[in-house]
């Protein structure tokens, strides 16, 4: 539907479908950005020219007019080079932001110490093109820590520029467990020269800077993925932290639910699914699955199935438990390779929140560092399977080798059901 009121948006974001994906994030980004293309918004979406991204698949030319931009963070400077693609499926223009020395990294994000470098330089690289293009947005989108100093710098450094005169900040929280904190060592990558006023003092005088923090206090709206998600975030139990934060902004947050993008996922006309369905076809899941089976070369049963859990890699978060029946205890049996990992998302949050007081008590900045480091080693370590087995109490981790056998004695081992005493009753498993 076309829009009353057509608006200029800056949209920033460190990945973007189908460029670079590593999450949901990617996923919003894109489709959010290309249906308010749809509805006649003029948008310009910035996102890393990762050394992922293939560039002989890719249709993307140079900007001849952003080609070789000087652009400084502290003592550190970088050249960058704006290339311009089209989003799939829309006219929209996504402009990706070139740099060897910041993205042409084995992973899209790393542990680097120059890891919150390589995002105030996509978000400067974002404002900048923007002036020199001398595209007037009303909207700045930051989404995600890895863009969250837009609004502080619209606020600061951009607040006099004529370009952005009439432009307000949005900061979109997807994950508030992953915030983006570095030394407050760095402090001069901002280049906030008289305006440093502006960033959280406390933080400071406790050795970090927070990007997320910062975008959450200086953003004109903040907005969360969910209304559920906004409430959660905004309590001690899940706000990593960022609850003081939050409450500051009180109604200026807001958690807008995510929607599905039909033109993606569509069971009606999904490439992947070789058998279709509709609304009011959701019967047929039963068909997908047999079909599924069939083709794996496995026999299709009707009603209860054993459950088994081998976790090979990582099993952190609730969807690692939903995809395990609910909980790593209600398998028939679950096990791990030596590699795996458990855990909630976000440590690195989950420190910073539950040892607060112990590291507001080391007045050393390098101290507090290095506790907190050793902290989130800690976690790391004691997440390992061999840790884990005693306290989630997993039944065995085992040699790789030995999976197929788990296998077959979990089949051999399943007790036959009861006899049903009562009329089946068909329901629609909601996974």
């Amino acid at each position: 539907m076309p829009a009353a009121v057509k608006l200029s948006i800056c949209a920033i974001a460190s990945e973007v479908v189908p460029f670079a994906k590593s999450g949901g994030l990617a996923d919003v980004a894109s489709a959010l950005s290309r249906q308010w293309s749809a509805a006649g918004h003029d948008v310009r979406l910035f996102m890393p020219f990762y050394s992922q991204i293939r560039r002989d698949k890719l249709d993307a030319t140079r900007v001849e007019t952003l080609q070789g931009l000087q652009l400084v963070a502290g003592r550190h400077e970088y050249s960058v080079d704006i290339w311009r693609a089209r989003l799939p499926g829309s006219t929209m223009p996504v402009y990706l932001v070139e740099s060897n020395a910041l993205y042409a990294r084995p992973t899209l994000y790393t542990s680097d110490p120059d890891e919150h470098r390589r995002f105030l330089i996509l978000t400067r690289a974002a404002l900048e093109c923007c002036r020199r293009m001398n595209f007037r947005p009303h909207i700045v989108h930051s989404h995600d820590w890895h863009t969250a100093f837009a609004p502080l710098w619209l606020r600061s450094n951009y607040k006099s520029d004529p370009v952005f005169a009439a432009a307000k900040s949005v900061m979109t929280i997807h994950n508030i467990g992953y915030q983006g904190q570095f030394s407050a060592a760095e402090v001069a990558d901002l280049d906030l020269g008289p305006d440093a006023y502006l960033l959280h003092q406390d933080d400071l005088k406790a050795g970090q800077v927070n990007a997320l923090k910062h975008g959450i206090l200086h953003a004109d709206a903040v907005t969360t993925v969910s209304p559920t998600y906004a409430r959660e975030i905004a309590t001690p139990l899940y706000g990593m932290g960022m609850e003081q934060a939050l409450a500051a902004r009180g109604s200026a947050v807001r958690g807008i639910l995510n929607g599905v993008d039909y033109e993606e996922w569509d069971p009606r006309n999904d490439k992947h699914l070789p058998i279709h369905f509709g609304p009011g076809e959701s019967t047929r899941k039963a068909e997908l699955k047999r079909n599924f089976l069939l083709r794996q070369g496995m026999k299709p049963t009707q009603g209860r199935v054993p459950l088994f859990g081998i976790v090979l890699r990582k099993g952190y978060g609730l969807g690692a438990q939903s995809m395990i029946g609910g909980g790593f205890h209600a398998s028939f049996f679950t096990v791990a390779w030596p590699t795996g990992e458990f855990g909630g998302m976000g440590l690195e949050g989950y420190v910073r929140l539950g040892f607060r007081k112990e590291m507001e008590a080391i007045a050393d900045p390098a101290e507090r560092e290095k506790y907190y480091q050793a902290k989130v080693a800690e976690l790391y370590a004691n997440g390992k399977a061999t840790s884990i087995a005693s306290v989630l109490e997993i039944d065995e981790v085992i040699d790789p080798a030995e999976t197929r056998r788990w296998i077959m004695a979990g089949l051999q081992s399943v007790p036959k059901p009861a006899p049903r005493s009562h009329r089946k009753r068909p329901c629609i498993d909601a996974w």
